[in-house]
């Protein structure tokens, strides 16, 4: 009996030996493969992040570009808006001394016809 005993106890010291070995291969390997995981997810987003910087200089690059059209096409409107107005302004004075020539001459005209006949 203490030998079979003996004998069931070497069997379970050398199964608990071999399932630390597994155990511990089975480990390491799983360290590993953590590892590898874990640089190639660093990996991509380190590559994303990259990526969104890129996008985000863009961005940026064509929001100045925006910007400095806006501001072109602003100072054209305000330049044709001025240039507008100023003509505009002479017109009113060119048709202003027109009428007050007209009336001027009318009123000569009229004095002159009423007066002189």
């Amino acid at each position: 009996m203490d030998r079979q005993i003996s004998t069931r106890l070497e069997e379970l010291e050398h199964e608990l030996t071999k399932s630390n070995e597994e155990t511990t291969h089975l480990l390491v390997q799983h360290k590993a493969d953590t590892n590898e995981a874990a640089k190639a997810a660093t990996f991509d987003l380190n590559q994303k992040m990259a990526t969104i910087a890129a996008e985000l200089e863009r961005i940026k690059k064509d929001a100045a570009a925006a910007e400095a059209t806006t501001e072109n096409q602003k100072a054209r409107l305000d330049e044709a808006l001025n240039t507008h107005q100023e003509r505009f302004s002479e017109l009113q004075e060119q048709r202003t001394a027109n009428w007050n020539n007209f009336l001027s001459e009318n009123r000569l005209f009229a004095f002159k016809g009423v007066g002189g006949v």
